[in-house]
């Protein structure tokens, strides 16, 4: 019953971002918290020798309420390039799933295409101060990689869309209920 509870609720969870275009400036967040969103905004990064090619900058996440809780809940930095959100998922009312890649084109490392990493937030309705933690657990289910091509050889990266996403979450679904290993605090 869990099981079919789950599998229905990821086919209702869309997703609220997906790419192409530049990172979403503000998303929002009425599955976690009526009247708030979430927030990504271009931090510049300072460089020492001045501006090289295309302007680089980082990322801040921050969760913004219209009764003015504000939070920062975390900050993509430039790795070899500038960070981009390809997705941004809600996930059972209790957490935010962020897929960021970063672009890379280095001829002396031999690298062409895109690294990821999925951010996976827990939230927290009454924690007083830290309403998102990041749930690595559930992170390391997906890892990070490498998608294009290094020293000749092709890597592909299995999560890079908000469908394969949900596919891995579907597959985890049993284990996501057991033992209460990836929400701790969850009684479901």
């Amino acid at each position: 019953m869990k099981r079919l509870l789950f599998l229905s609720y990821l086919l209702v969870s869309s997703a609220v971002y997906a790419g192409p275009t530049p990172s979403p400036p503000s998303i929002e967040a009425d599955r976690l918290q009526r009247r708030c969103s979430i927030n990504f905004s271009n931090e510049p990064y300072p460089r020492e020798n001045g501006a090289l090619g295309s302007p680089v900058r980082d990322i801040k996440v921050t969760w913004q309420c219209m009764n003015g809780e504000r939070e920062v809940i975390d900050q993509y930095s430039v790795e070899g390039g500038s960070p981009e959100v390809v997705t941004v998922l809600f996930w059972k009312k209790q957490s935010f799933l962020v897929l960021v890649k970063w672009t890379t084109n280095s001829h002396a490392s031999d690298f062409q295409g895109d690294f990821y990493r999925l951010y996976i937030y827990k939230f927290s309705k009454t924690a007083p101060h830290k309403k998102f933690t990041p749930n690595e657990t559930l992170m390391s289910e997906f890892g990070e990689g490498w998608d294009g091509v290094m020293n000749g050889v092709v890597k592909e990266y299995q999560f890079k869309d908000a469908a394969s996403i949900r596919r891995k979450l579907q597959e985890l679904g049993p284990r996501l209920y057991d033992g209460k290993k990836y929400f701790p605090n969850f009684s479901g």
